[in-house]
């Protein structure tokens, strides 16, 4: 999904088994659309840039050490 936010171009490894169902589910689940020619370009709708974006807005977790019983935090 990542690659049809910033591309235009057909995906590089679109002949591969996961990526054809990733893009099946993605347009049938309205996120990507069909360039309308036969040359397997696909865009991010919308909602599938509402959905990258998101993405992209979530921080990352983080990862705090704590000793289980002095409950003591350890930075690192």
């Amino acid at each position: 999904m990542l690659y049809f936010y910033y591309s235009p171009e057909r995906h590089p490894r679109a002949h591969v088994l996961a990526v054809e169902r990733a893009i099946f589910k993605f347009v049938r689940d309205g996120l990507l659309v069909s360039s309308g020619q036969k040359d397997g370009r696909f865009s991010a709708t919308d909602r599938g840039r509402a959905w990258v974006e998101m993405i992209c807005a979530t921080p990352y977790p983080e990862q705090v050490w704590r000793n289980p019983v002095t409950k003591e935090v350890f930075n690192t």
